[in-house]
């Protein structure tokens, strides 16, 4: 009893060996390249999903958003925002709401006037109701946000609410940012160049 016990026990351990060679060997190309996301049929040749080449699908003209549109894609998705003489960059988000502000700054710059809310951010109207991608977060100095769906806002110090986030002005400290913006009111001109 104890040969059978012992006989089965190794034909048990070949088989748990050959199943993870397999699994390995599937993992893997013919040249023992990990081919992540690839399954392999019996002649070791690439198969991808219906779709898929392996290769970006035009990659430089075509992007993929994380609201499920596809959008032609900028050299970059740029902002510009004008305060008391200086003027910043900021990068935009790939989403809606930021994309209905960069449609609307082709009409031209945009002057909001803002004011200090709880000394961490200076708030004011657009003049007008753009798409919300409301999302809870934290945010940081510099980041750009749309308040229920046509107040914009830009956060020199932290919060943690539900609201969209348009972009984030690059290139600048917190420090420099709360003297930039002073106390009080203060006019933002948003433009695209």
């Amino acid at each position: 009893m104890k040969k059978i016990i012992f006989v089965l026990t190794i034909i048990l351990c070949l088989i748990c060996v050959s199943c993870i060679n397999q699994t390995t060997d599937a993992d893997t190309g013919t040249d023992g390249n990990k081919q992540e996301g690839s399954l392999s049929d019996q002649s070791g040749d690439s198969v991808l999903p219906d779709g898929e080449n392996g290769e970006k699908d035009n990659a430089e003209e075509n992007e993929e958003t994380d609201d499920g549109d596809e959008t032609l894609v900028t050299e970059e998705r740029i902002m510009y925002i004008t305060v008391n003489g200086r003027k910043l960059t900021a990068e935009l988000e790939d989403n809606s709401s930021a994309r209905a502000l960069t449609e609307l700054l082709k009409d031209g710059p945009l002057t909001v006037s803002a004011s200090d809310y709880g000394n961490f951010e200076k708030v004011g109207s657009l003049g007008v109701t753009l798409p919300r991608n409301d999302k809870y977060f934290t945010t940081a100095p510099g980041d750009l946000i749309l308040y229920q769906g046509s107040n914009f806002v830009l956060y020199y110090d932290v919060n943690s609410y539900t609201f969209t986030k348009l972009g984030k002005v690059k290139d600048i400290t917190r420090t420099e940012l709360v003297a930039l913006l002073g106390k009080g009111d203060v006019e933002m001109v948003l433009s695209l160049s």
